[in-house]
């Protein structure tokens, strides 16, 4: 992604990464953002992967997600999923 990574201080905020460009040119939304794009363009929608996280995280990311979108229109257009990779 063109992301510099620091080991001395690894956790991305949200602070950081709205000011960081992927690629050098691309830039980051949030979540916030994206539900107000959505609105604006009715034709889009997004595919969003929670990855390895637990049932309480995986939970509590969609509760969070509920509570921002507050439009059934923007919530049928989300795709959500959850990847598990198992490495043998």
């Amino acid at each position: 992604m063109g992301i510099e990574y620091d080991s001395d201080n690894n956790i991305m905020t949200y602070e950081k990464l709205k000011n960081v460009k992927i690629k050098g040119k691309y830039t980051t939304i949030g979540f916030e953002n994206l539900v107000d794009y959505m609105k604006k363009y009715k034709d889009i929608y997004i595919m969003i992967d929670i990855c390895k996280k637990s049932y309480k995280e995986t939970n509590k990311i969609y509760s969070e997600m509920l509570n921002i979108t507050k439009d059934s229109g923007i919530l049928d257009r989300l795709i959500t999923g959850r990847t598990y990779y198992r490495y043998d």
